[in-house]
């Protein structure tokens, strides 16, 4: 079973364990990758659509894994217990719908020794939903594949210890990222710079004089500034 680069490193920071849920599990690759390396016994593949949960049975049954791999319909974590899985991993749903499925089972989520989230959008929300709801983000990654970015991060029990600025940055960009010098976030982060840059080239050629397309510029502004701060961690 050959996993995409996206999936790869998500396998990567699910490490191992007993029990892993895949909340969103798709085709349950995923899965069958973590099982078939031995990096998990046991894995619970769950999923809201039937049609995805029915290829997921199916790609299970031919790997020879149904005794390993159990598949449930499941709108988010409702059919699971607390305490079931010692890691629970959220892959490619939008960070809105990731952070409302994980309050609405905070019994569950605060239950996994491990929670690893891959959100396709609003990244800084889902890093501070985290640090306001006691999980601290110990491992990040991020992947650039076919020219998109996909951030992702495993949390754990725990307090955050930034503070100031660092906390800024750490919530826009990941924390352990910037620590590192992780090259695909310098991309991220240049690529961003660039993108900034066009916008409030054309808001400040726009001939409206208004607050919202002034508190837009000032935003955008914010945000530059904040990208620059950050690509001074890879000049030291």
């Amino acid at each position: 079973m050959n996993l995409s680069e996206r999936l790869q490193h998500v396998a990567k920071i699910c490490g191992s364990g007993r029990t892993l849920a895949d909340i969103g599990c798709d085709h349950a690759y995923l899965g069958i990758w973590l099982v078939s390396e031995r990096r998990f016994e046991r894995v619970i593949a769950m999923d809201l659509r039937e049609g995805p949960l029915m290829a997921a049975r199916r790609h299970v049954e031919e790997e020879g894994l149904s005794d390993k791999i159990e598949c449930r319909l499941s709108d988010g974590c409702d059919r699971l217990d607390a305490g079931e899985a010692d890691v629970i991993s959220f892959a490619g749903m939008g960070g809105p719908l990731m952070i409302s499925l994980l309050k609405r089972d905070m019994a569950v989520s605060k239950s996994a020794k491990r929670l690893v989230l891959q959100p396709q959008s609003e990244i800084p929300v889902v890093r501070q939903w985290l640090k306001s709801n006691g999980f601290r983000i110990e491992e990040e990654d991020i992947v650039c594949e076919d020219g998109k970015f996909y951030p992702m991060m495993a949390a754990v029990p725990g307090e955050w210890d930034d503070a100031g600025a660092a906390e800024r940055l750490a919530l826009a960009f990941g924390g352990a990222l910037l620590e590192k010098k992780h090259p695909v976030l310098r991309a991220y982060l240049e690529k961003n710079l660039k993108q900034y840059g066009e916008v409030l080239s054309q808001l400040r050629q726009t001939a409206e004089d208004n607050e919202r397309r002034n508190g837009r510029i000032r935003e955008v502004e914010q945000d530059i500034a904040d990208i620059r701060e950050a690509l001074k961690v890879y000049e030291t």
